[in-house]
This record gives structure tokens, sequence and C-alpha cells, in this order.
């Protein structure tokens, strides 16, 4: 979802065009752990205890045009990132796990 620096929690346009010069669709898929540490890092990665529950959810396929404009890349990105957001908090949710990131 984010880039190698961050912003935490954004999409980047590279998913978007990807799928457009390829023709395939974007799957959204998240991972929801509990119990877990978050490290103190810029991305709050996630370290699964011993013995976690590990839930995994996938979004509806998400197609760009393969002449995307950029317009049709942004909308792409923001729905990507709208998908991945709404699902991890519900993971989040459902396992009991405080979601620490911001929500938009």
């Amino acid at each position: 979802l984010d880039g190698p620096r961050g912003p935490r929690r954004e999409s980047k346009p590279g998913v978007a065009i990807l799928s457009g010069r390829t023709g395939a669709p974007i799957i959204p898929l998240v991972l929801g752990v509990s119990p877990c540490w978050r490290l103190r890092s810029w991305d709050r990665m996630v370290l699964p205890k011993p013995f976690s529950q590990i839930v995994c959810a996938f979004g509806e396929p998400i197609e760009a045009a393969q002449d995307a404009s950029p317009e049709e890349v942004e909308r792409v990105r923001l729905e990507v990132e709208r998908q991945l957001n709404a699902l991890q908090l519900a993971l989040e949710t459902e396992l009991g796990e405080d979601a620490q990131w911001e929500r938009k």
C-alpha cells in the first residue's frame, strides 16, 4: 500500500499504473493479527505474538483502464487506498485490536 518511506496508510500511483499497463485487476488484501506487538517504526509494523490468530480479508477487484489518464490513475489509487484502509479497520475491530493508525 504505502511506499518504502510512507506516509503510512497512503496508496501510491504505481499500483494503478501497473494494473493499467498489464490489464490485471488489483485485488485488495489485508491481514489482521491478534495479539501482536507494533514496532515504533514509521509504518507501525506488526509482529504476531506466539499463537496469534491471523485473519485475511479480500476486497472487490479494482480495474484500471489500459490507457489511463492521470485522473483515472488517481481515481484507482484512491479506491485502492479506501478499500485497504476500510478492510484493515474492520479486521482490527473484529479481532479486538486497537486500530493504532490514523483514520481518514
